[in-house]
Formats: C-alpha cells, structure tokens, sequence
C-alpha cells in the first residue's frame, strides 16, 4: 500500500485479511507485509488466523532482506508464490 501512510495501509490490509474466505489453505507476507510482524495487534490476528487453520507464511526473500525473524510461522519460497501469481493461482495485495 505504497504510497500513503503506513498506518492507514496496515488498518486496510488488516480489514481486508477480515474477509479472507473460510477454509483458506496460507496467507503469504511480503515485502512491506512483514511490517505486520511489528505490530502487536497484526500479529495477534495473524497468530489467531494460524491457529483457526490458515497457514501464515513469510516471504523467504522478504524475511532475508528486511532481517526479520519467522517469529514461529512457515516459511514461503519466493519461487512458490512467485510462479502462482503468474499463472493466477493467488491475489497479491
């Protein structure tokens, strides 16, 4: 959610994971995504998106290069996420 303020596009990005349809198999964070990791709400909704079953998976490349931790979620090969969005397999917001 570039550009803008950051705050406001963490509150959109947050209310839009709100209508995530049941049954979800993962939610992949990267690039500027990995922020909610900062943010003690975020991760407190995305801990509870884990744990009613949807995989949350950070960005391999992402995590690298910004120095984030997993902080116990799956890892995401960028290659994985990479060659489904080409082909239409996933929304990327």
């Amino acid at each position: 959610m570039t550009p803008g303020d950051r705050t406001l596009g963490r509150t959109l990005l947050l209310g839009a994971l709100d209508h995530l349809p049941e049954g979800t198999p993962w939610l992949g964070l990267a690039h500027g995504a990995l922020e909610l990791l900062e943010d003690p709400t975020a991760l407190e909704r995305l801990i509870r998106m884990r744990e009613g079953g949807t995989a949350v998976r950070i960005c391999e490349t992402s995590r690298a290069y910004l120095g984030y931790d997993l902080q116990g979620f799956a890892p995401l090969p960028t290659s994985e996420w990479q060659a489904l969005l080409l082909r239409g397999g996933l929304i990327l917001l």
